[in-house]
């Protein structure tokens, strides 16, 4: 083998994971993990959250304080963000680099991710069918539900026993396209097509609204 057994002086923005759609005027957190490899602690650095509507060209900058990361150590925190304007954004989430005398990161461009997030003035409007409340079903509907963003409707449709009751659950398949069309997602879970699941006719509505 080759190379050294310690890390490069390096200061990682290890991940970050924004939602995909926020509320107009609602707090949206944006988690991350930073992970120091700088040989040393590093105290009282900062994050920050930059980027610009798309389409009004409005700007966003948030600074965050992070007090402190151990050394070759990892630190997670959220940078919490209220939007003032609808429309798609483009984000980028940063660290400054680092540098100490004559001694600065060996790796400087993963220091920054970019990503998008839409910013509507109501709920994403979600369709769950499932032939069966598989543990997945429940999980992903259980998530769904807690989700202030989401409004979700549920077809479970349990060819024995009947379409499922209960909160948030509707009895039958949108009849229309129109009916079908309200909905931005559609999560089809193990469904298949037949007596008491779907028609060829409700699945040629789900690839037209695709």
């Amino acid at each position: 083998t080759v190379g050294s057994d310690k890390w490069q002086r390096d200061l990682i923005l290890k991940s970050v994971n924004p939602p995909n759609f926020g509320l107009l005027g609602q707090q949206i957190a944006i988690p991350y993990l930073l992970e120091s490899h700088l040989g040393e602690g590093l105290r009282n650095t900062s994050i920050t959250l930059k980027g610009v509507n798309m389409k009004s060209g409005a700007s966003v900058s948030i600074t965050k304080l992070i007090k402190s990361i151990p050394e070759n150590g990892k630190v997670d925190g959220t940078i919490v963000w209220r939007p003032a304007e609808t429309g798609h954004y483009t984000l980028t989430l940063s660290t400054p680099l680092w540098k100490k005398g004559d001694k600065k990161e060996a790796i400087q461009d993963n220091n920054g991710q970019t990503f998008q997030i839409s910013i509507r003035t109501e709920p994403l409007k979600v369709l769950l069918i499932e032939s069966y409340p598989r543990w997945e079903y429940r999980y992903l509907r259980n998530a769904l539900i807690r989700d202030p963003g989401v409004d979700v409707s549920v077809l479970l449709l349990h060819p024995e026993l009947g379409p499922g009751g209960g909160l948030n659950y509707i009895q039958k398949f949108p009849e229309t396209r129109e009916q079908l069309s309200k909905f931005d997602v559609v999560f089809l879970g193990d469904v298949g097509i037949g007596e008491k699941e779907l028609t060829a006719e409700q699945c040629d509505l789900i690839r037209g609204l695709v």
